[in-house]
């Protein structure tokens, strides 16, 4: 069944025969294929990223770049540093991403975080930044006290770049699993109402069977959008295309040879 499921994701851009088996043969609501599609939509990411901590950003470049961070200390969720005026630390010319590190301003007194994107440590808190918008905020009285030296940073390194990538696998893809369900009972109640006059042919099960189906193809664009230019598909055209599936869908198994045949 597993494989059936793997094989049904490239199929689910063009092949009749699956559209006939989703309606006709499956059982079920679909959940355990999202679940796989999820799985290999995660290690398609996860690939992704290894690639980039093992190929893309060289060792030298990381030695570099921690060779610029000045000696930080956390104590009792306070960091302390000898540097006085704010330090930029950039990472990645490309993307314009920096690294700043400001001891001394108050982050909830700035106008402007200062930076495009990338990260600030100041002294009681860590921002990522995007756009010059604070994303995410961590205080620091989570760290463990102590002295962050170049020995500490070169060993955080290794653990995000060999170790970190897999302990997010699962985390990602259950996250991505709950988000497929969610987008597939979209489709499945925009289904409902595209076809209103026929609404008691197709049971919930069944509609959610070709919505899990009909939310492959947008999804796997999405993430190949997400991993070549950054910027995915909005919610609007992966329901639209999901839509446009789940009636080719239906035109299939109306047709007059939508009978699917099991012997072959």
């Amino acid at each position: 069944m597993i494989k059936n499921y793997i094989r049904a994701i490239p199929c689910s851009f063009y092949d009749t025969k699956l559209y006939l088996a989703v309606v006709q043969a499956w059982k079920g609501m679909g959940y355990t294929y999202l679940f796989v599609l999820s799985l290999c939509i995660s290690a398609l990411m996860i690939g992704q990223i290894l690639y980039s901590l093992h190929v893309q950003i060289s060792d030298d470049h990381i030695n570099s770049i921690i060779d610029s961070i000045p000696v930080i200390t956390v104590q009792d969720g306070r960091a302390i540093s000898d540097i006085e005026e704010p330090c930029d630390v950039p990472l990645s010319q490309a993307r314009n991403l920096t690294l700043r590190i400001d001891m001394q301003s108050d982050p909830n007194t700035l106008k402007t975080v200062g930076i495009e994107q990338g990260f600030i440590l100041y002294a009681e808190q860590f921002d990522i930044i995007s756009e010059q918008k604070v994303l995410r905020t961590y205080p620091l009285d989570k760290l463990e006290n102590g002295r962050y030296d170049r020995e500490k940073l070169i060993s955080a390194w290794s653990f995000i770049k060999n170790v970190m990538p897999f302990l997010i696998f699962i985390p990602v893809a259950m996250g991505m699993w709950f988000k497929y369900i969610v987008r597939a009972l979209i489709v499945t109640v925009v289904s409902y109402i595209m076809t209103a006059s026929m609404k008691d042919e197709y049971d919930f099960a069944v509609r959610m069977r070709m919505s899990a189906i009909a939310v492959t193809p947008p999804l796997i664009i999405d993430t190949i959008m997400l991993l070549t230019l950054s910027r995915p598909l909005s919610i609007f055209a992966v329901i639209g295309i999901a839509t446009l599936f789940v009636y080719v869908m239906i035109r299939v198994n109306r047709s007059p040879n939508s009978h699917l045949d099991t012997t072959a």
